[in-house]
């Protein structure tokens, strides 16, 4: 007979931690159904599916491990290739083997120390790229409205150049005329 079970109940039925659950469900180990929670009244709920021999399965694949090694010290990966190679998880038996997986995890943790320190320096070195590009786009913008308003001068000068050429040639046209005008019999200009 099948039967449903909260994830942290069926954990507790099998004896081991709910991580290790979720992981079996993720890889699609356990049968699971979403329904709604009568007790908390959540929807949405992922129950797992399972008969009596299923659980027993369960219980045998994952409470020896939890046995062995504590759930909380577990790698879930390592648990998953455990069950896979069909190796023991055993605690205390090869302190080598133990210092090994210690030494493993220091390198490990260092790498990524490293990396977290180098993204946080290019995060950084993005950080000052993005700020000196928007100061220079705003130079530029600042330059362009610049540059807008010298034109604007630049034409209203050409205009005022060419009213005042036009004037200069006016006013040489009335010196010509006035010069060929003669005043009480005398004539100016050639």
């Amino acid at each position: 007979m099948e039967n449903e079970y909260k994830i942290q109940d069926f954990a507790d039925i099998i004896g081991c931690d709910k991580k290790i659950i979720y992981d079996a469900k993720n890889r699609k180990e356990l049968r699971t159904c979403e329904k709604r929670d009568d007790d908390t009244g959540r929807n949405n709920v992922t129950f797992i599916v399972a008969t009596n021999a299923e659980i027993l399965k369960f219980k045998e694949i994952y409470s020896k491990r939890t046995r062995n090694k504590s759930v909380k010290n577990m790698d879930s990966e390592e648990i998953f290739n455990a069950e896979y190679t069909k190796e023991p998880i055993r605690e205390g038996n090869n302190n080598i083997q133990a210092l090994d997986i210690i030494n493993t995890l220091t390198n490990s943790l260092i790498t990524t120390q490293k990396q977290v320190i180098e993204y946080a320096e290019k995060a950084g070195q993005v950080k000052l790229l993005e700020d000196s590009e928007n100061r220079t786009k705003g130079e530029y913008f600042e330059l362009l409205t610049e540059n807008i308003q010298l034109k604007n001068r630049i034409e209203e000068t050409e205009k005022q150049k060419t009213e005042l050429l036009e004037n200069v040639k006016i006013l040489e046209a009335e010196n010509q005329q006035f010069k060929q005008k003669s005043f009480f019999g005398i004539k100016f200009g050639k």
